[in-house]
């Protein structure tokens, strides 16, 4: 891989880290402030905010998983080894175009 298309992989990684960075935060956010909130009135809002709750851990897990990913692949574009399996064989650039944390 040209060192032009390490730069152009990088800056989309870049650009969803951040992404992905806002998205946990704010997540984490708002269930902070509902945490603190005490407008919880009667059992349906507890249970709504249960709900709400395991949602919001489940997609934060997701979401933290996507940062160690990125973190991984722009790690390996630093030590030039992004786009190749463990094997040592090449990623098509279209598998990596559609998805820039493929693994083999």
């Amino acid at each position: 891989m040209t060192q032009e298309q390490l730069n152009e992989f990088k800056e989309i990684l870049e650009k969803r880290k951040q992404k992905v960075k806002k998205e946990l935060q704010s997540l984490k956010d708002e269930m902070d402030s509902l945490i603190a909130d005490d407008a919880i009135d009667d059992m349906e809002d507890m249970v709504s905010l249960e709900n709400f709750d395991k949602d919001d851990q489940a997609l934060i897990k997701r979401l933290e998983e996507e940062l160690k990913d990125i973190n991984e692949a722009l790690l390996k574009i630093k030590n030039k080894t992004f786009g190749k399996c463990l094997d040592g064989s090449e990623i098509p650039l279209e598998k990596l175009h559609a998805d820039p944390l493929y693994k083999c």
